[in-house]
């Protein structure tokens, strides 16, 4: 219980401080966090993120990878000798394709997600979507168990929150 009382959720950057947008308990969290000690690397991880739903908290989550802008970008690797100019083009720069993220939009850190905006969905960081701790149910199990095929609203089957029953759509929430 020393443990428990000295836990401040206010220093914890861990989800699991979170069950559906609420803070958990001191106790509920020390458990949590022993469960993701014992069980590291067995691939449990995601399944226990989604089981207390604490995923409601990402948003706009910017995956960063190394510490590029600091040294590494002065690489040799990364300068064309023969052209006299770096092979570095960021984000942003007009009239090219780029292949790094624009150092001054994302610090010292290079941002993989961050370099070709267009048709990219994780440009702005990941959101998680409520319907994702759950997995939609195929339309075709619809089709088989309705009274009529042609109106898979005759069912007995119902689709789990969040996710659409017309085919070939993206979760709506």
């Amino acid at each position: 219980m020393k443990t428990v009382a000295a836990t401040d959720l206010s220093k914890e950057d861990d989800w699991a401080v979170y069950s559906g947008g609420n803070q958990v308990t001191a106790l509920m969290y020390n458990i949590r966090r022993e469960r993701r000690s014992e069980f590291i690397a067995e691939g449990f991880r995601m399944d226990d993120l989604k089981r207390w739903r604490t995923l409601d908290q990402v948003k706009n989550y910017i995956i960063e990878g190394c510490n590029f802008w600091d040294e590494m970008y002065k690489d040799k690797i990364f300068f064309d000798k023969e052209k006299g100019e770096s092979k570095l083009i960021p984000a942003g720069t007009p009239g090219k394709t780029p292949n790094v993220s624009n150092k001054e939009k994302s610090g010292k850190y290079l941002r993989p997600y961050q370099i070709i905006e267009k048709n990219n969905g994780l440009y702005n960081g990941y959101n998680w979507m409520k319907a994702n701790y759950l997995d939609p149910i195929c339309i075709n199990h619809f089709r088989i168990s309705a009274s009529n095929v042609s109106d898979i609203s005759t069912s007995p089957i119902y689709q789990n929150p969040y996710w659409p029953t017309e085919p070939n759509q993206s979760q709506l929430e």
